[in-house]
């Protein structure tokens, strides 16, 4: 609880009376402080600059913060991912605009913003409104978001009955930017957020010390008439790490949701590419109920993209699928990934029939090759793991056309993968009420890693060592200095992903709630 005057009992705790005239400061001072002799800052607006159908302007080397939101008397309840908490910094209906070695920090809402404001059902905070507006061409490079109640950067909003393909914000870059220490007011916030938008670059940033996600793509309405969904996106080389933190559960470090529900086919062009995504800690960690820290996330019925990247020590799923895609033919393509030491699962398919029904004609869900796995639990560790994670039902369908595993490698650290019996399963029966079965291995059958590949899975994928230098924590070096291992892997630098050249060097954000993550060193 916050601002609770009588209920304040620690050095740094405080309580601002506004219905008092003048406002009334109550400060429990830490060892060494003279608030007498401080500088106390109360901010006044509720946002610190608007600009509105701006083009063509720079903005480098300056400093923006504290604004004035605050949760109003009568509640908020927050939009999806915290998306309609005003931005510190707003620029609508705006294009051509850079932000360059800037800073954003302090705030009670979001760091910066890119909307179009259309018409009435538009966010209240837009100055002015134009069906025909645009937002392009924006770019946001070498500057620092920190301190943050919500999101550091959004871009965009939920979808709008007007929204059209060509009036939302895009060709929006994101590149060489540190967003720190976000989600301090709305812990379900991320770091870099984007709805309803399209053609986006995001690269070579630094994204850590969240609750929740650190970068989310998000079609959060689902669907809109007129929109055919999030196309043309790119996540590429960022840095991302120590997210949830305990806190919050279902959510991917990074998220991707582009499907618009009422509209075929899937969005062309969302490629996830040579990321490093690692310390997920859900709040399994502090509740029997905690779930869902995966490190990439694609969510409701999103197909058709490409994932290539580095991922290790997530509390969930190395990487998760949320519902098959809507069509035949949209599977997304895992490709040239190294996922290592997940708790649940390497690839999981949480709920691949949101119906309940099973579709007549397949939905494939992911093809999977060239993957580097590297893992040392068991299907006796707690909690439960698998490979193959969440639902394994393919509908009746030959298992290879629902999910496609070939030319991958496979490591455990105790050497007995390939001799396991419970290696690989499949789910052989539907469910009475959903088709699949959930936490009952009763109702699977398992295979060891060569019968697996009598039923047309993992051709020429094999069991061994792949030679990385040092995985263990905290080394965490997954480079192989012998080269590609084989089936077709190749090489990366994972060092390559995050700020190509620091601009600026952001403070520790002191944390918001009480936190807690698992042991880099024993819990994976």
């Amino acid at each position: 609880m916050e601002n609770v005057e009588d209920q304040l009992t620690q050095p740094g705790q405080w309580f601002l009376d506004r219905s008092t005239t003048p406002w009334t400061l109550t400060y429990l001072a830490n060892p060494g402080e003279n608030p007498n002799n401080d500088t106390v800052v109360i901010p006044q607006l509720s946002q610190v600059m608007v600009a509105s159908g701006l083009q063509y302007v720079t903005f480098q080397g300056l400093r923006f913060a504290h604004d004035n939101y605050t949760i109003p008397t009568a509640a908020h309840q927050i939009l999806a991912l915290g998306g309609d908490v005003t931005a510190a910094v707003s620029f609508q209906n705006s294009s051509y605009i850079t932000l360059d070695s800037d800073i954003v920090s302090q705030t009670g809402g979001a760091g910066v913003e890119f909307i179009s404001c259309l018409n009435a059902q538009s966010p209240p905070w837009c100055v002015s409104r134009s069906a025909a507006a645009g937002t392009s061409h924006n770019v946001i490079q070498n500057s620092a978001f920190y301190d943050l109640g919500t999101n550091g950067i959004r871009i965009g909003v939920a979808a709008l009955p007007a929204d059209t393909d060509a009036n939302l914000p895009q060709f929006t870059t994101v590149q060489n930017t540190v967003v720190t220490g976000y989600g301090r007011l709305v812990p379900e916030a991320p770091g870099i957020l984007q709805y309803e938008a399209h053609d986006s670059l995001i690269t070579h940033n630094d994204v850590y010390d969240g609750y929740h996600q650190a970068i989310a793509i998000c079609f959060c309405s689902g669907n809109t008439a007129a929109v055919p969904g999030g196309h043309g996106n790119v996540i590429s080389f960022n840095h991302i790490y120590n997210t949830h933190q305990g806190i919050m559960n279902d959510g991917g470090a990074l998220y991707i949701q582009t499907r618009n529900l009422q509209l075929a086919p899937a969005p062309s062009g969302n490629r996830i590419l040579n990321n490093k995504v690692h310390d997920v800690s859900d709040a399994s960690v502090m509740d029997s109920d905690g779930y869902g820290g995966d490190g990439i996330y694609i969510d409701t019925e999103t197909g058709a993209v490409d994932v290539e990247n580095l991922v290790y020590r997530t509390s969930g799923n190395t990487m998760n699928f949320a519902a098959a895609p809507t069509a035949p033919n949209e599977p997304s393509t895992v490709r040239n990934n190294i996922f290592a030491f997940a708790r649940v699962s390497m690839l999981n398919e949480s709920a691949p029939y949101p119906s309940n029904t099973v579709p007549s004609a397949v939905q494939q869900v992911f093809t999977a090759s060239n993957n580097l796995f590297y893992f040392d639990r068991t299907t006796t560790s707690t909690p439960t793991f698998y490979v193959q994670g969440g639902c394994t039902y393919s509908g009746g369908f030959p298992f290879p056309s629902w999910e496609l595993w070939s030319s991958n490698l496979y490591w455990r650290a105790d050497g007995a993968f390939a001799t396991d019996p419970q290696a690989f399963h499949f789910q052989p029966n539907p469910a009475t009420n959903n088709p699949c079965y959930f936490d009952q291995p009763s109702k699977l059958t398992f295979l060891t890693f060569a019968a697996w590949q009598k039923t047309g899975e993992d051709t020429q994928s094999v069991v061994q060592n792949p030679g990385f230098n040092n995985p263990a924590y905290p080394a965490d070096d997954y480079s192989l200095p012998k080269g590609s291992p084989g089936v077709g892997f190749v090489v990366f630098d994972p060092t390559q992903a995050g700020r190509s050249n620091p601009v600026i060097h952001p403070p520790v954000v002191p944390g918001a709630f009480p936190t807690k993550t698992f042991n880099p060193a024993t819990d994976y």
